[in-house]
């Protein structure tokens, strides 16, 4: 391999872990587009600046050494990302030492330092209250539908709850009121221009055999982590999804994706093949050592698993059969009886994942790695497609969503995918090292600590994903188009003289990368208690949390997303 004009992160000591991660991230177009957005502003108006993020880069170490690391990999052929380290030990220490650790974990603890710091926090039901005095723009009904879904999903888990409580009697049941009103708090709407992007929205479903009714939780993660489900386990999850005549979410996540047992290989390919996987365990490396005897012991045992169908079948694993094991259908009986609320009493039910609402960017993490007494690392090959060429869709979740009726919520509009960075762990459970392939300029790239070097689409089909980056497809819709473009402007060029109204800096930012930010939210405080803290007790400048715009860019924006209030001058803490 030749090598390409990528900056390279200086491996200091161990830390291939981390600089995997971070090419990946610096690989997202539309992360890096927020970060470079994060710049302190002094023109007053637009230019820069995030929700309040100019006060928390003093604040916010991370931050403060990611833009800083982003500027030097734009001119320098390798760099030292030794600040993003010391940032990010300095708020979780089991990271230090110059150990090897997980390049999943790595991933998720800085993204989650970064939403810590960065995220603004707002009562649902004030968000909501604010959209209802607005007129709702054809681009926001479904992200408008989301947070009433959400709301109604938290009242019914509020009076769920409450119910239980006072089917007690005496100074138990005065206590469970008790907890039950502390473990319902008034829902919050946490937003982080940062890591929103990388957000999924998972549904949790369960529905009463007896009765037909339905419980919902929601859950929400920075990566997707799936397991990778043996072919027994495949066979499993169709042969179930067949058993389950009564739709619970969309059907066609059990159909299409998922491989049939078919026709398997020989006997004896399917003992080596499963041989192959198995003596990588301590547990049988132990045992390939010993005498003649113990080998044909082994042999034996390997035939046995095979015939049972223990064994893996010629059909590979798919991406796709990840996907359809994580919503799986699951039965809910015998000791798993699921307590109905309705019916008073336990009963057999259904219970399924799916997506509620698919991420901008989506983080899908393969589970290789098992820990315990008989640690191992799952070498399993997991094919997933490239696509037909670069830029096209590589994935498509649509069948993953979850199927509630359309005056509730209905299905999202942009459901394709796109590949555009790999992290691959060589080695085993003990040590390895890891590596990143990123799409740059159309172009697939290795990415191994200092050394940079072209690659080409049959050495990334043929890698061993271990955590794969997709970013969504954008939606053909030229008005869309129009408004994000104004977004661009509006927050880099200097602000209008005359004319002028003023939007939501974070809504702007939002826009950039998300094809559906919502209405246009003016009329919410955006101030954190911390930050009026910093600005001593009062409100931060004005210019930190709006953007000054044309009256001509004012209404094609809500014309096109719908909120408001129009805001013509800068408020003051009093306002």
């Amino acid at each position: 391999m030749e090598e390409y004009p990528v900056c390279g992160l200086r491996n200091i000591g161990n830390t291939c872990f981390m600089n995997s991660g971070l090419q990946a991230l610096m690989g997202t177009d539309a992360w890096v587009t927020v970060l470079r957005c994060c710049e302190p502003s002094t023109s007053g108006g637009g230019g820069g600046g995030g929700v309040g993020l100019q006060r928390q880069m003093t604040s916010s170490p991370l931050l403060q050494s990611l833009r800083s690391l982003l500027g030097r990999m734009c001119f320098d052929d390798v760099t030292d990302p030794r600040d993003v380290l010391m940032a990010v030990t300095a708020v979780n220490s089991s990271f230090a030492g110059g150990q090897q650790h997980d390049a999943e974990e790595m991933l998720t603890c800085l993204l989650g330092i970064l939403q810590d710091s960065t995220q603004q926090s707002q009562s649902l039901e004030e968000v909501l209250r604010s959209i209802a005095a607005t007129r709702v723009g054809p681009l926001s009904e479904r992200s408008v539908r989301l947070l009433q879904f959400l709301q109604r999903t938290h009242q019914s888990h509020a009076e769920a709850e409450t119910t239980a409580a006072r089917r007690k009697k005496g100074l138990e049941g005065v206590l469970s009121l008790i907890n039950a009103a502390a473990n319902t708090p008034e829902p919050q709407l946490r937003r982080s221009p940062l890591t929103d992007m990388f957000t999924a929205t998972l549904l949790s479903e369960v529905r009463c055999d007896k009765c037909g009714t339905s419980s919902h939780s929601i859950e929400r993660a920075l990566t997707v982590s799936l397991e990778l489900p043996s072919a027994a386990e495949r066979r499993k999850i169709k042969s179930n999804a067949v058993a389950l005549s009564r739709p619970l979410c969309s059907d066609s996540s059990q159909q299409g994706s998922l491989v049939s047992k078919g026709s398997d290989s020989s006997l004896f390919s399917g003992t080596m093949a499963l041989a192959k996987t198995v003596v990588r365990m301590p547990f049988w490396l132990l045992w390939s050592s010993g005498s003649a005897a113990m080998w044909l012991t082994r042999s034996l045992v390997l035939i046995l698993m095979t015939v049972l169908g223990i064994g893996e079948s010629a059909e590979p694993l798919m991406l796709t059969d990840c996907f359809a094991a994580f919503c799986k259908k699951e039965r809910l009986r015998g000791r798993n009886k699921y307590f109905c609320e309705s019916c008073g009493s336990k009963q057999n039910a259904v219970k399924c994942f799916s997506f509620l609402d698919l991420p901008a960017v989506l983080v899908v993490h393969l589970k290789r790695f098992h820990f315990g007494l008989w640690g191992s690392k799952v070498v399993t090959p997991v094919s997933f497609s490239l696509g037909d060429a670069p830029g096209e869709a590589s994935l498509e979740l649509s069948e993953f969503c979850a199927s509630l009726p359309s005056d509730i919520l209905p299905p999202p509009v942009a459901t394709s995918y796109t590949l555009y960075a790999i992290v691959v762990h060589a080695g085993s459970l003990g040590g390895g090292h890891y590596y990143a392939y990123v799409l740059k300029d159309d172009v697939w790239v290795q990415c191994s600590d200092e050394r940079i070097l072209r690659a080409t689409r049959e050495q990334v089909a043929a890698a061993e994903p271990y955590i794969l980056f997709y970013r969504r497809k954008p939606v053909d819709n030229e008005v869309i188009d129009r408004c994000r473009q104004t977004a661009r402007e509006c927050l880099t060029a200097l602000p209008p003289s005359s004319d002028v109204r003023y939007v939501a800096r974070w809504w702007l930012q939002t826009l950039l990368w998300n094809d559906d930010p919502g209405v246009i939210f003016n009329d919410v405080c955006y101030c954190t208690p911390e930050a009026r803290a910093r600005a001593g007790h009062g409100h931060p400048p004005f210019n930190e949390f709006y953007v000054a715009v044309t009256a001509t860019q004012w209404q094609l924006l809500v014309g096109a997303f719908g909120g408001g209030p129009e805001i013509t001058k800068p408020l003051t803490s009093n306002s």
